[in-house]
């Protein structure tokens, strides 16, 4: 069962002290943010293509590295972070071969409904807008970096940058400068 094995490991991990190379403050040292995909092959990839190291950034992840209004969720996150973690720059990253681009709402609806889901389960939702992918990672970090440049409770100062990255190499292609 990967629990156990995950926390067979992890009490490994803390007997021999692995986790003292990661220690860092709260505060992201260079005071940025960056909002991407969930994307596996982002999960080192990114970090290593722009430099970064523990304690440098804040991340805040989801499907798509994608906004869809000024009351997303993740602009929450994001919020709290300029507020509150002393963040000043956003960089909007998202990437080539994105999933989200193949993702269709009507699918995603069906799919619920295959497995069980009722109207009465789904009332409260429009599940083929709600679930519904993007049209291309470009479009969508330049969407990302609108809603965020236009939001209305984020500071005036705060720059907001979107790119894509090649996640089989780590380039890096600036859309939003």
């Amino acid at each position: 069962m990967l629990l156990n094995e995950i926390l067979v490991y992890n009490k490994n991990f803390l007997e021999k002290k692995e986790y003292m190379p990661y220690q860092s403050g709260k505060v992201a040292q260079k005071q940025l943010l960056v909002f991407t995909c969930m994307d596996t092959r982002l999960t080192e990839l990114l970090h290593k293509a722009m430099g970064l190291h523990g304690g440098d950034a804040k991340f805040v992840k989801n499907a798509g590295a994608s906004l869809i209004g000024y009351q997303d969720d993740t602009i929450r996150s994001i919020l709290i972070a300029l507020y509150a973690l002393s963040i000043n720059q956003i960089f909007v990253v998202g990437h080539y071969d994105c999933a989200m681009e193949r993702v269709h709402g009507e699918e995603m609806e069906a799919m619920l409904r295959s497995s069980g889901m009722t109207d009465k389960d789904t009332k409260d939702f429009s599940v083929s807008s709600w679930l519904q992918g993007i049209s291309g990672a470009k479009e969508n970090v330049e969407n990302s970096v609108h809603i965020l440049r236009t939001h209305p409770l984020l500071p005036k100062d705060t720059k907001v940058y979107g790119l894509l990255i090649d996640p089989a190499t780590g380039r890096l292609d600036p859309v939003v400068t």
